[in-house]
C-alpha cells in the first residue's frame, strides 16, 4: 500500500517546541511512523525548515522538504 501525505503547516520532524511545531506534529509523526512499520510506504510532502533533516526516515518512510 501506498501512501502520500501532505503536511503543509509545518514539518512532522521540525523540534518541538520550535515555530510551529506542537501537538499536530506530534501526531502526525507518530502516525506515520506507525503505519511505515506495517508496511505501509509513504511519501510525506512538507515545508523546508532547515538542512539539518535527511529525507529518508526509515525503509517505508520518506520525507520530502519542498
Amino acid at each position: 500500500m501506498n501512501l502520500s501525505v501532505i503536511s503543509f503547516h509545518t514539518c512532522p520532524y521540525e523540534p518541538f517546541g520550535t515555530g510551529f511545531s506542537g501537538g499536530m506534529n506530534l501526531f502526525l509523526r507518530e502516525v506515520l511512523e506507525r503505519l511505515s512499520f506495517m508496511e505501509v510506504e509513504i511519501d510525506v510532502f512538507t515545508r523546508a525548515v532547515g538542512k539539518d533533516y535527511t529525507a529518508i526516515k526509515n525503509e517505508n518512510l520518506r520525507v520530502h522538504h519542498i
